[in-house]
């Protein structure tokens, strides 16, 4: 399949204006089963932050984005066309490949005149990848994380997790917010969710945890 026109991808471009941490936190807050960009703590989106589902897989997306100003997603789709399901693809080692791809595409983005700091890299769970290879890039997401550029994870409701717990599309919130947490506590800057409450309310959690943000409200054995 050959790449979009420039147009196309323009067209295609989803951007998200920056709004200032607590009225951004707020509007995701309320934006309750609507698909949107969850923001880490220690992470403060570009003013722009340009999504679309064939970053990564079409290289006019690093034009389009700089000339907007726009963010960008470096995305790997282990060499599939997005949304193409895969059959019995194979790597050597599934987390190198996405780090070699996804870096590789950073350093063009920045190359080609996108802002550093407004590019993040994506594992992209299942985009290419079977069950396995999408719980070890899980599980080695530290490594993504240790190349210093910002990483984003998409897991809502992703066929990886239905194929390890068993369950339909509709009963994958668990085991989502389970790989979220995982996810968070490796390292991951930003999450692109479905439920955005469940999400928040763990990322608040995981920073807790790791001693990144104080409690909201702490009384037990003090008061």
């Amino acid at each position: 399949m050959p790449p979009l026109d420039p147009r196309e991808v323009e067209a295609a471009t989803v951007v998200v204006a920056q709004m200032g941490a607590e009225p951004f936190c707020k509007a995701l807050d309320e934006s309750e089963g609507v698909d949107v960009i969850v923001s880490g703590r220690s992470y403060d989106p570009s003013p722009t932050a340009a999504m679309a589902i064939r970053a990564g897989f079409d290289p006019a997306l690093a034009s389009v984005a700089a000339a907007h100003g726009a963010a960008l997603v470096c995305t790997h789709t282990g060499g599939l066309t997005p949304r193409t399901r895969p059959y019995r693809i194979e790597y050597a080692d599934v987390v190198a490949d996405a780090i070699r791809s996804t870096v590789g595409q950073a350093e063009r983005a920045v190359a080609a005149g996108v802002d550093r700091s407004s590019v993040l890299i994506d594992p992209a769970h299942d985009f290419g990848k079977n069950t396995f290879h999408s719980l070890e890039i899980t599980r080695r997401l530290g490594e993504m994380t240790a190349t210093g550029w910002p990483v984003l994870v998409s897991l809502s409701h992703k066929d990886f997790i239905g194929e390890t717990l068993n369950t339909g599309r509709e009963e994958r919130l668990t085991g989502t917010l389970a790989a979220s947490a995982v996810c968070a506590w490796l390292g991951a800057r930003v999450f692109r969710a479905h439920q955005v409450t469940e999400t928040r309310q763990v990322l608040d959690m995981v920073s807790a945890i790791r001693g990144e943000l104080a409690p909201a409200r702490a009384v037990r054995g003090l008061a």
